[in-house]
């Protein structure tokens, strides 16, 4: 069960969500801690020219951010919200 907490500004950046581990195991360990039916799992895919498995459902893509994001991202919300 997902539970949802209002919180201040400041109590939301005390407990920002910290990025995932790219784990294929660690992504199938969560989802079926989240109820996912252990049939489904993860597994790495290391390029998309080749064809995937026909049991595919969906693509999670993980890349790096850049060291800068963070500043970006406070950039453009402060655009958005003018």
């Amino acid at each position: 069960m997902l539970v949802y907490q209002a919180m201040d500004d400041h109590a939301a950046k005390v407990h920002a969500i910290q990025p995932w581990e790219s784990s294929p195991e660690i992504f199938t360990l969560a989802a079926h801690a989240l109820r996912l039916l252990q049939d489904f799992r993860f597994v790495e895919v290391l390029s998309l020219e080749k064809s995937l498995p026909k049991s595919t459902i969906a693509l999670v893509l993980v890349y790096p951010t850049p060291s800068n994001y963070e500043t970006q991202k406070m950039d453009c919300d402060k655009r958005t919200d003018n």
